[in-house]
């Protein structure tokens, strides 16, 4: 899903749509995961970022002590990069989360090692004529 959390700024530039994308190496594109309309609350996360409030949620719930919307979806690939768009111009939002379970595929990878040739001896007296 994604969690969009209101600004201190005016209702009017609340995004009312979102486009959430995943990028990858392999096929090297944008992928829209998901998309759709937003209706954010009218109340305002004010002086949220300059007092430095950390954010207390978590993947199955947004913070309530914040003004939010969530959206949820599935979405089983995985992305090396995110992308978040709100069409329009002027939108404005305080946060946006993707709350999910951090994923690693196979096992975590172990110490690699590379042989080299060892270095041919110099000669220890000089060349003679």
């Amino acid at each position: 899903g994604i969690r969009v959390y209101t600004s201190s700024d005016s209702i009017s530039r609340d995004p009312t749509y979102f486009i959430l994308s995943g990028w990858n190496d392999v096929n090297g594109e944008w992928q829209v995961i998901a998309e759709g309309g937003l209706s954010l609350p009218s109340g305002r996360n004010s002086h949220r970022n300059p007092l430095g409030h950390i954010t207390s949620s978590t993947p199955t719930q947004g913070d309530p002590n914040f003004y939010h919307e969530e959206v949820l979806f599935e979405n089983t690939q995985l992305y090396s990069k995110y992308r978040v768009i709100f069409p329009g111009t002027e939108r404005c939002v305080s946060q946006v989360e993707l709350p999910g379970v951090l994923v690693q595929e196979g096992p975590a990878p172990g110490p690699s090692f590379t042989t080299t040739p060892a270095p041919v001896p110099l000669p220890t007296s000089a060349p003679t004529s």
